[in-house]
């Protein structure tokens, strides 16, 4: 989980090293595992270099490089393709956007400027965030995508009107209320 997080960050081990100095260890448990964290780290990253593999958070991390070194040109098992031609991108599961996402989808737009992006999303379902999620790109959409438009759905056709009624008690507060479509 440690290394995931630092990849999610886009650490490198020197920044790695540099925050640890910086940090004093709340208890002794915390100091021991803070001690060998750095070396497996760089050892799991040279290992990923040495075997020609790569996690998500590196592949996600190559793809943002390619695209701001200006290569827009895509070959996959199906075709080729060329994010020049995209006119549109749709991101589903929105509440679940996060750093590296945000940062390929920004490179793309500047290598083609014309792309219209929806994205779809549940402030609400948002549980990810130890993945790196952030819900900022959520609640600050118009920042990051403009100029944008922005339509709430709120009404639920999957669950009755209890179940509703219930959900919306329990976000009071957290936004726009949900409508049930069912009523049994």
């Amino acid at each position: 989980n440690f290394i995931e997080r630092c990849r999610k960050l886009a650490w490198t081990p020197q920044v790695l090293q540099e925050k640890l100095q910086s940090y004093s260890p709340v208890n002794e448990v915390e100091e021991k595992f803070l001690q060998f964290v750095s070396p497996m780290y760089t050892s799991y990253l040279d290992n990923l270099k040495q075997t020609g593999q790569d996690d998500f958070d590196g592949l996600l991390q190559k793809a943002i490089s390619l695209i701001s070194r200006g290569e827009s040109k895509f070959a996959r098992k199906r075709g080729e393709g060329d994010l020049n031609k995209l006119k549109f991108a749709l991101i589903d599961e929105f509440q679940d956007f996060s750093e590296h996402f945000n940062l390929l989808i920004q490179q793309i737009r500047d290598v083609n400027s014309s792309l219209q992006v929806f994205c779809v999303g549940d402030d609400w379902q948002a549980i990810n965030g130890f993945a790196g999620s952030n819900l900022k790109y959520f609640k600050n959409f118009a920042n990051y995508f403009n100029p944008s438009t922005r339509l709430n759905v709120s009404t639920n056709y999957r669950s009755n009107k209890a179940i509703v009624d219930i959900g919306n008690r329990v976000m009071s507060g957290l936004g726009v209320a949900a409508k049930p479509y069912k009523q049994d």
